[in-house]
């Protein structure tokens, strides 16, 4: 990126908000900072022609076909963590930034993991089920059909970003013990007790009471949790995917569930979305879905705009190590 790619100054800076389902120019402008801004809900009226902005807020996937008939545009930020949708290449030839919005919905998504486990372990179907039919049942002589006590236990974490990490946080708040996988373990454990690779999932998830995925999706993630890896799960535990549909394979996680191989799955994402009205996952009674809604924070805007004005205030100072920087 040369100098040239900088923001113009605050006066003359023009700021196009794009996405539908979310209110970030209102949000925006509670702020006060005087930018000149307005609001699009769809790309698709300005792909083959100009737009008439210098940074651009949305999570539509942008291509050098677009970047071609933007010769404003200097920089993107995306309101979505995740970053497939993207080639950081076209924007670094265009001289475009491009930045993500990871961390924004860590503590959603994390809360959310831990709504899928704790629904599973304290058989809440079950009780809502009894609840609606005005039963009054309190006691299980067999220890195997009670609640899962997770304190003591331990915790596999696939994936140890902004959303992984906290996840470790609060288990430790369970007291367990928690055993994080990343892609770089020189990086660091973070928060877990201890960190290993990608290539040992599969020898660590016998040692798991409750794996909970939490990687992005990459070639290196892509099944990850395959048939394989679920024969070797404890056949007690619980998994819970936060992250990436298709870094388990879904044909050997309903297969697993049905052989009783895992005790139950907790998923708010899954390998094809929206999940086929034909998919057994639906009626499984260890199964707790919810359609890829954990980042749902009253506080996403908020959050996402608190991340694009601290890259712009680095742009304005000639400082290119944005949060969440990719281009």
């Amino acid at each position: 990126m040369s100098d040239s790619s900088l923001l113009p100054p605050k006066d003359k800076l023009r700021i196009c908000f794009s996405d539908a389902s979310m209110n970030l120019k209102e949000e925006f402008d509670r702020r006060g900072t005087g930018i000149d801004s307005f609001s699009i809900d769809s790309l698709d009226g300005v792909r083959d022609s100009d737009l008439d902005a210098d940074v651009l807020v949305s999570c539509a996937k942008v291509t050098s076909t677009e970047l071609d008939h933007w010769p404003r545009l200097k920089f993107l930020q995306s309101v979505s963590a995740g970053m497939n949708q993207f080639t950081p290449a076209d924007f670094s030839s265009h001289h475009v930034y491009l930045a993500g919005g990871s961390g924004a919905n860590a503590n959603i998504v994390s809360q959310h993991a831990f709504a899928l486990l704790l629904t599973l372990a304290h058989h809440m179907w079950d009780k809502h089920e009894e609840q609606k039919n005005r039963t009054w049942f309190t006691t299980h002589r067999n220890p195997d059909e009670r609640f899962n006590e997770l304190t003591g236990k331990t915790m596999l974490v696939i994936g140890l970003g902004h959303i992984g990490n906290r996840i470790c946080r609060l288990a430790k708040a369970f007291d367990m013990h928690v055993i994080g996988v990343r892609y770089t373990p020189a990086s660091g454990k973070g928060d877990a007790d201890e960190v290993y690779g990608f290539d040992d999932v599969k020898n660590l998830v016998g040692k798991a009471d409750v794996v909970v995925v939490a990687a992005g999706l990459s070639d290196d993630t892509y099944h990850l949790v395959n048939d394989e890896v679920f024969n070797n799960f404890n056949p007690r535990a619980l998994l819970v995917n936060i992250g990436r549909g298709p870094v388990i394979e879904e044909k050997a996680l309903i297969n697993a569930l049905e052989n009783k191989k895992l005790a139950g799955a907790g998923l708010d994402v899954t390998e094809e979305e929206p999940l086929s009205s034909e998919s057994p996952l639906w009626t499984l009674p260890n199964v707790v879905i919810t359609p890829h809604i954990a980042g749902e924070s009253e506080l996403y805007e908020g959050n996402i705009i608190d991340i694009l004005l601290e890259n712009l205030d680095k742009l304005w100072k000639g400082e290119t190590n944005l949060i969440n920087r990719v281009a």
